[in-house]
């Protein structure tokens, strides 16, 4: 909830309904059925889930509409090049600087609100496109 409230500050209206990727903290792989976890989440926070109990439906794939995993693939790469030569010795505060920095360079480097902003228009596209592939 406090990620809404932080993206939602300026607007009356807070949206309540979740729209996510059917990856395995949300549904079940192979029924599409909603996890016990995500659920109860949900309702602690007053919100729905778009696909609400069963995303069979929904594709399990989605890389072309969601981009998070370009933002993680940002991360990650920054991550990995700056991993110390004794990784094993870093401390969890230590790390925690590391990808704290990391997130700042992303931040810097790329439009990361153009991406997270950009998911309508990505729709749009896929509803022309009947559902075809689409470019990153």
């Amino acid at each position: 909830m406090s990620a809404v409230n932080l993206r939602f500050q300026t607007v009356a209206a807070k949206p309540d309904i979740i729209f996510t990727d059917r990856g395995r903290g949300f549904y079940e792989p192979a029924s599409g059925r909603i996890t016990a976890d995500y659920k109860a989440a949900l309702k602690e926070n007053q919100f729905k889930a778009f696909m609400r109990d069963n995303a069979a439906e929904q594709p399990g794939s989605l890389q072309d509409v969601l981009l998070h995993e370009t933002a993680v693939s940002w991360l990650r790469h920054r991550l990995s090049i700056s991993t110390p030569a004794k990784c094993w010795q870093e401390t969890r505060d230590e790390y925690g600087r590391r990808l704290k920095r990391c997130c700042d360079e992303v931040n810097k480097e790329y439009d990361v609100d153009g991406l997270c902003q950009g998911y309508p228009k990505r729709i749009k596209l896929l509803q022309q496109k009947q559902g075809g592939r689409l470019k990153k």
